[in-house]
């Protein structure tokens, strides 16, 4: 199995209830692991929560060993868990009712926790302006400009990013060279692909309850209204209203839904039953061959590792094709 894609999407962040000196440099490895959960509350015990996203947590086993080789008088502790809520709700506990020091999620709430007084997430601006032995510059100035806005508030660094997944449309490149399909570089060429693969009596796409769509939507969404458009949507900004309610009304999230219904909605398009599929078992047919395509990402070798599957064919990611209604607004 091959993921590769030449963009990146990079995604996930993690808070801290409080810091104590030894965290510092666990930070510079911008990492997480995993071992067993249940120690005391002291300068020296660091107990973590880790949201397991498909990722795996082996090589965090070897950070977290080697660390300990470093220093020995910590205390590590890691409650890797699948429950998305975990962050929210003991955050809100406060820090007499929860001794979880670090959290690892994909959760983005920290924002409103801030905004509503919320006083035990830390700020971890001192550790953006840390230069990292044998490096030039300081993390902060090693961070692309759109991920220091992201986990900024009001000019602070409240969580660091700690994973760089890549997604999109993963398909089956052993089926593409089979039947001689090349890879669609716009969604007029997809379409064609997808119509080719049905009427040869194939399945073009397979999906899980979930969807994983959402990358290749906000894709085209950002191709049709720009990087500034799109970003203008979340922050309420209409031209020169802020807030404005018209930021429902751009064009590119109207012309990105209408793409996506062609390639999904009509019959036959879609493996049956996929509105409905456990992400898991979805993979799974998929690695058997059940589809030409699915909107995932690098976690999904991680996650199928297991299968008997896996190795069967050989897939790869390919570049989200760009909108082609953005021909029209172009001109």
């Amino acid at each position: 199995m091959k993921l590769v894609k030449e963009n990146l999407n990079i995604g996930g962040d993690f808070m801290i209830k409080k810091i104590v000196s030894v965290m510092i440099c666990l930070f510079m490895f911008f990492s997480v692991f995993g071992c067993s959960q249940g120690i005391g509350n002291s300068a020296t015990d660091l107990e973590i929560s880790l949201l397991r996203c498909g990722l795996g947590r082996e090589f965090l086993d070897n950070i977290a060993k080697a660390y300990k080789v470093k220093n020995p008088q910590v205390n590590i502790s890691v409650d890797s868990s699948a429950v998305a809520g975990i962050f929210e709700n003991t955050i809100n506990a406060g820090a007499k009712n929860n001794t979880i020091d670090l959290y690892f999620t994909t959760e983005p709430k920290y924002f409103k926790l801030l905004a509503d007084g919320n006083k035990n997430i830390a700020d971890l601006t001192d550790i953006y302006k840390t230069t990292v032995e044998g490096e030039n510059k300081t993390i902060e100035e090693k961070m692309p400009e759109i991920v220091r806005e992201t986990f900024s508030y009001n000019g602070k660094y409240y969580a660091l990013p700690w994973q760089a997944v890549t997604s999109g449309i993963v398909y089956n490149a052993t089926f593409f060279e089979e039947m001689g399909y090349k890879v669609p570089r716009t969604t007029n060429e997809l379409e064609t692909l997808v119509e080719k693969i049905f009427e040869t009596g194939n399945t073009p796409f397979i999906h899980n309850m979930n969807g994983y769509w959402n990358t290749v939507i906000e894709a085209w969404w950002a191709q049709y209204e720009s990087i500034d458009g799109y970003n203008d949507f979340f922050r309420a900004k209409s031209g020169s209203e802020q807030p404005s309610v018209k930021i429902y009304e751009q064009q590119g999230r109207l012309e990105t839904l209408k793409q996506l219904e062609r390639i999904i909605a009509p019959r036959g398009y879609v493996y049956e039953g996929s509105n409905s599929l456990a992400h898991t078992f979805s993979q799974t047919l998929f690695l058997n061959g059940a589809a030409y395509m699915m909107p995932n990402g690098g976690w999904m070798e991680s996650e199928m590792k297991n299968d008997e599957a896996l190795g069967k064919y050989d897939f790869k990611i390919m570049k989200t094709p760009i909108l082609s209604s953005l021909g029209s607004k172009l001109g």
